[in-house]
């Protein structure tokens, strides 16, 4: 299993990936989306994944990177991206010229682990 930062950063890559797919429209964001999909696994391990997943959901909504009502399990029924957030995606990476949402989504869809990490530190870079 990877590290808590690289787990992190994963699921910042697929958390905005699917917002910046729906925008303008809204997208429920739930554990899964975060995850890349259904926990599977030890009851344990699913807990720990789960709990790692909502935090990463309230994270971007607390610095302002996604709005919406938020429950204390961190499901997001109606989220989207906020204008910081939007802001944030249409970044241009300087390495590849790529806006940052456009390469979430890719590294989405690809669910390469090493791309979601890089994707995401360039997204963490642009919000830190």
């Amino acid at each position: 299993m990877a590290d808590n930062h690289t787990i992190f950063t994963q699921q910042v890559t697929r958390i905005i990936a699917a917002l910046h797919k729906a925008h303008p429209a809204t997208a429920p964001i739930k554990i899964s989306v975060a995850h890349g999909g259904v926990l599977e696994g030890e009851p344990e391990q699913i807990e720990i994944t789960a709990s790692l997943c909502a935090g990463t959901i309230r994270w971007l909504y607390q610095n302002g990177i996604i709005d919406g009502a938020i429950n204390a399990n961190g499901y997001m029924p109606e989220a989207q991206l906020s204008a910081r957030g939007y802001g944030v995606a249409r970044q241009q990476d300087r390495t590849t010229g790529t806006y940052l949402g456009a390469a979430a989504e890719r590294a989405a869809e690809t669910n390469d682990a090493r791309e979601l990490g890089i994707v995401g530190e360039r997204i963490l870079a642009a919000i830190l």
